[in-house]
């Protein structure tokens, strides 16, 4: 039929903008700032191995599966942490000592007055602090590195007002 003999006519839809909520943090900008930092998203199963939640969250009574994959996954995530070290032994088992992984996913508390799923945020920085290069002094990422990029995630979500406290 032909581009030209489409008609041009003027768009008669008025547009609107969604509201922007200042309470509300922009998750895309959140990945931005730990991309940019050097880390990788990671996507871990939900479903998590009991031995690594008993070990790693003391407090918290997990959600079992009635009919789990394997008995490796036989329980929902409290937290990240179960997905990200598995995805760090995996890593390190192919030889990448520089590992930077972070990820944003629902995790499942089993409270008394039932499920409640938080979005959460995880993150796990282990090795170098840079790739190897003739440009930058070999050095082991240690917890000021992390603080940086946990102040440089807050700030982003505009929060300068957090302060750290040794854990004892």
């Amino acid at each position: 039929y032909g581009y030209d003999n489409i008609p041009a006519r003027k768009m008669t839809e008025d547009l609107q903008f969604l509201p922007a909520y200042e309470t509300k943090i922009d998750l895309n900008r959140l990945r931005a700032v730990l991309v940019d930092n050097g880390y990788q998203e990671a996507i871990t199963y939900s479903f998590v191995n009991p031995e690594y939640e008993k070990k790693l969250i003391l407090q918290q009574h997990p959600l079992k599966l009635l009919n789990p994959i394997s008995t490796e996954l036989s329980i929902m995530r409290t937290n990240h942490w179960p997905g990200l070290i598995e995805a760090y032994r995996y890593n390190i088992h192919r030889q990448q000592p520089r590992i930077r992984l972070f990820e944003i996913g629902l995790c499942f508390l089993n409270e008394h007055n039932g499920l409640k799923q938080q979005l959460r945020l995880g993150g796990l920085c282990a090795g170098p602090l840079y790739t190897e290069q003739w440009g930058e002094s070999k050095r082991t990422s240690d917890f000021y590195d992390v603080k940086g990029d946990v102040e440089r995630l807050l700030a982003a979500a505009g929060r300068t007002d957090a302060h750290f406290e040794p854990y004892e």
